[in-house]
């Protein structure tokens, strides 16, 4: 699951639509670091 989101994390997408597609949790880029927030 972890690869998943590293691999939806991309500038183009937002919040909402990673979560999407992501089996609802979303990955956020903050200053090339990545910061994963789990949505339930």
């Amino acid at each position: 699951m972890f690869n998943a989101l590293v691999l939806a994390g991309t500038k183009e997408k937002g919040p909402l639509e990673i979560a999407e597609n992501v089996d609802n949790k979303a990955l956020i880029m903050l200053d090339n670091r990545l910061m994963i927030d789990y949505i339930v």
